[in-house]
C-alpha cells in the first residue's frame, strides 16, 4: 500500500514538471523568433493550457494530504506551536479536501483549459504568504 501511494505521488509529481517544462521550453530548431507576448498574458496563456491544467490536477490530487503537515508547520512558524498544533491542523484538512477536489475537477474537465482555480496552483510553490488566491473559472481564448 506504502508503495503504492510512494509510486502515484512520484508519477504525479514527474508529470506535473514535464508538463511544466514542455509548455516552457522552446524548440530547439526553430529559426523563427517567438511572438512576443507581454510577460502576464504569456503566463495567463500558458496557465490556461489543457496539459499544464492535467499536470496541475495530478498533482493536486497526489500530494494534497501534503498540505496538513506544511500548514502545521507554516503556522506554527507564525503562531508558535500550539497554534500550529490547532489552527494549522484545521487549516490543512480545509486545504487537503480544497485541493483533492479542485484536483479531480481539472483533472475531468482538462481539455476545456480552465485557468488556475486556486493559487499557488501547485501545492509547494516558493511563495511568501500562507494566503491562498481563489480565482473563478476561465475558459481559455480559442
Amino acid at each position: 500500500m506504502m508503495r503504492k501511494m510512494i509510486a502515484t505521488l512520484a508519477v504525479g509529481t514527474v508529470m506535473a514538471g514535464v508538463s511544466a517544462m514542455a509548455q516552457t521550453a522552446a524548440p530547439a530548431t526553430s529559426t523563427k523568433p517567438a511572438p512576443m507576448l507581454k510577460p502576464q498574458q504569456d503566463a495567463v496563456e500558458l496557465a490556461r493550457d489543457p496539459v499544464r491544467q492535467l499536470g496541475r490536477g495530478l498533482s493536486n490530487v497526489t500530494t494534497g494530504v501534503l498540505e496538513i503537515p506544511f500548514n502545521m508547520i507554516s503556522v506554527g512558524k507564525e503562531s508558535g506551536d500550539v497554534g500550529g498544533a490547532t489552527y494549522g491542523l484545521f487549516r490543512g484538512i480545509e486545504r487537503f479536501f480544497i485541493r483533492e477536489f479542485v484536483g479531480v475537477f481539472e483533472i475531468v474537465t482538462f481539455p476545456v483549459g480552465w485557468a488556475p482555480i486556486i493559487e499557488p496552483e501547485f501545492p509547494f510553490e516558493p511563495v511568501k504568504t500562507t494566503e491562498w488566491k481563489t480565482n473563478g473559472l476561465e475558459f481559455r481564448q480559442q
